[in-house]
């Protein structure tokens, strides 16, 4: 568990993508869910897109038209991140 009280960011990357499209949303669940790319654009192979390390992102993968299978991969990583001490956890309400 990370604090969110620093500079801390998340690093997402579309690894590949074949016969599918991606999008990303920042939310919890599909409820309160808000576009994280600007006017709801789908993600693009290589690119990062960076979310502070309190923001919970949902990634969205969906086969083109036509019926045909697809696949894709992604990868995250954390940056400057600082980890709440063990003793602190059950007080900040995460296990």
């Amino acid at each position: 568990m990370y604090r969110d009280d620093t500079d801390a960011y998340l690093e997402l990357r579309l690894e590949s993508l074949e016969n599918s499209v991606a999008y990303l949303f920042e939310g919890s669940d599909r409820r309160n869910v808000t576009a994280f790319i600007q006017n709801n654009g789908t993600a693009v192979v290589g690119v990062p897109y960076r979310a502070p390390i309190s923001a919970k992102l949902i990634v969205v993968m969906m086969t083109v038209p036509g019926g045909k299978a697809g696949a894709g991969s992604f990868s995250y990583e954390v940056y400057d991140a600082i980890e709440y001490p063990i003793w602190f956890k059950p007080f900040v309400g995460r296990d």
